[in-house]
């Protein structure tokens, strides 16, 4: 499993980390062995990735700022260490399960050829900003099977308070307890623990099967298509996992776990479908795509957020919000320090100028005279109106009259 956390910056993603070191220093008063679960921070080559794996081939690694480490597989001019690294780790996803094998690679120097290795379950949980990991990759990697393997979590919301509890559950430490040493035994013995559905389950997964293939074989985009092809691979995975935390000796998927896996695959799938429409992939401060998806956004911002919110920018008025007008402030303050503009080659504020310059161009903005805005709303800045507000707000918070 690819398990990756996207928040901002001050989150405590990197929390992720420290929760696994602390669960493994209590297992491991039990069972010492538990630690070769845990896999490196980070691996200098494909052949130091596959020596690890030929004596321990069940492992976790966690990638702090994984963006920077997508960044480097998937640039175009990655070298030949990198390719070879991404080219495993496809192969380690598509080749995990009881029948799995990866096949030895020899090369000239023959102190870098590697062994194979039977049933590999290298799984990693990663953390990134937003920008950083949507900027990492392109359709390319859609394509080659990267990011569909990927299962993806998300937090937009506010920068939680600081969690200083620190109990952790006996019972969690004795079913892991339990769960590492049956697991340690079948690798030893180079078995397998299969894992069954319950009829209810099974009937969750057919009926995403069936949303499946009308969405592939329907005249949806591509792209889109092949975002979808891991969706159900994925959440057997994690329903899976969860059906081992309950029974590790005989797990059973019921359907709570199909149902939570399955919605947890089609928020991940979705999540990136929107990202590729929106212009979010890719390096957003030379994506004109991507800076008019992010003033459409801010305009957005500004109808639907109650006004007890937007005081605080020290911009505007609720007679604007309520009449269809956003002031420039509002945009340049929102925007001036975005990644999609800050970094851009012409300076933020020019940027932003130049997209909002493109959406009247194209006729989803106008711009009102400096007369009439000081008339209706006592204020001398320049303020724009939406010439159809409905493309922005599917369902308006406020009853939008015309201006003019």
């Amino acid at each position: 499993m690819w398990l990756l956390l996207l928040a901002g910056s001050g989150t405590g993603k990197n929390s992720i980390s420290e929760s696994i070191n602390r669960l493994l220093a209590h297992v491991q008063k039990s069972v010492p062995a538990a630690g070769d679960f845990v896999g490196a921070a980070s691996y200098a080559s494909p052949q130091a990735l596959v020596r690890h794996l030929t004596n321990h081939p069940s492992v976790v690694s966690h990638y702090g700022e994984v963006g920077i480490f997508l960044q480097q597989l998937c640039s175009p001019r990655a070298n030949e260490n990198a390719k070879g690294l991404l080219r495993l780790m496809l192969d380690l996803f598509t080749n995990s399960g009881p029948n799995g094998v990866i096949r030895p690679t020899v090369y000239s120097d023959n102190t870098k050829n590697t062994t194979t290795i039977y049933r590999p379950a290298f799984s990693f949980i990663g953390d990134s900003t937003p920008s950083e990991f949507y900027k990492a990759f392109s359709e390319d990697q859609v394509k080659s099977g990267l990011i569909p393997r990927f299962t993806i979590l998300e937090h937009s919301g506010d920068i939680p308070p600081a969690n200083e509890f620190r109990y952790t559950n006996p019972r969690l430490i004795k079913g892991l307890d339990t769960l590492c040493a049956h697991t340690l035994q079948l690798n030893s013995q180079g078995f397998t623990q299969e894992v069954l559905l319950d009829p209810n389950a099974a009937k969750a997964f057919a009926d995403a099967e069936e949303f499946y293939l009308k969405t592939v074989n329907s005249d949806a985009p591509e792209l889109t298509k092949l975002l979808w092809t891991r969706r159900i691979e994925k959440a057997y995975r994690i329903a899976s996992l969860f059906a081992v935390g309950v029974n590790a000796y005989t797990p059973i998927i019921n359907l709570e776990q199909a149902r939570w896996a399955l919605e947890v695959e089609f928020q991940s799938t979705t999540r990136l479908i929107t990202a590729f429409e929106s212009g979010e992939v890719g390096e957003q401060a030379i994506s004109e795509t991507a800076q008019q998806h992010k003033v459409r956004a801010v305009v957005k911002e500004w109808f639907t957020k109650p006004w007890a919110e937007l005081q605080r920018y020290k911009v505007g008025s609720i007679a604007m919000q309520l009449h269809g007008i956003v002031p420039h402030s509002y945009i340049s303050k929102r925007l001036t320090s975005d990644a999609a503009f800050k970094h851009a080659k012409n300076g933020a504020t020019a940027t932003i100028r130049r997209t909002i310059d493109e959406l009247q161009t194209c006729g989803e903005l106008r711009r009102i005279s400096v007369a009439d805005a000081n008339v209706k709303f006592d204020s001398t800045a320049t303020c724009y109106m939406l010439t159809n507000y409905k493309d922005y707000l599917s369902e308006p918070a406020n009853h939008i009259p015309s201006f003019f």
